[in-house]
């Protein structure tokens, strides 16, 4: 079992519709779907374009699925604040507000909904989550990946998209 940062947790929260976005950007639209070859075959696929491709979606699919079961697992109150924190942007003071709560408890349960999520990923073997890490930065266009979570300032911010997350 592999130990996943809270700030890895906070990116890939913040990140999740770009994640989704870039699995169904690799998925073929239909099953018959042809997949084009380079004429030339690069040293570094040994296995090919298509198992390249598979290997990439799997390991992304992978931690996106885990994401999304644990946001599943959480109390609805948490899923409140899941949504008011990392779909709408709100800052702990409107999100304490909104929620009839302490800034302080708004804290105590993003750090439980951090934890949840961190537990579910961190279900993922561990070659698996590095081959993730690995991979996220070649697959993702500097469009999907706009959102950059920065814990100290708490606000986010265009580019950089990876930096501070490993």
């Amino acid at each position: 079992m592999s130990r996943v940062t809270p700030q890895q947790v906070d990116w890939l929260l913040y990140n999740l519709p770009g994640l989704k976005a870039v699995v169904e950007a690799m998925e073929p639209p239909v099953s018959r779907s042809i997949v084009t070859r380079p004429a030339t075959q690069t040293p570094a696929e040994p296995g090919g374009v298509v198992q390249s491709l598979a290997v990439r979606r799997a390991s992304i699919s992978t931690v996106v699925d885990a994401v999304e079961r644990g946001l599943r697992f959480l109390a609805p109150e948490h899923q409140r604040l899941y949504r008011l924190k990392y779909r709408n942007l709100a800052p702990r003071r409107v999100i304490a507000k909104k929620a009839f709560l302490s800034e302080r408890s708004v804290s105590r349960h993003l750090g439980t909904i951090r934890a949840t999520i961190a537990l579910h990923v961190g279900q993922i073997p561990d070659e698996m989550l590095a081959h993730f890490w690995r991979e996220i930065g070649t697959v993702l266009a500097p469009g999907v990946a706009h959102l950059c979570y920065n814990p100290q300032q708490e606000k986010l911010s265009n580019g950089g998209a990876l930096k501070g997350v490993f």
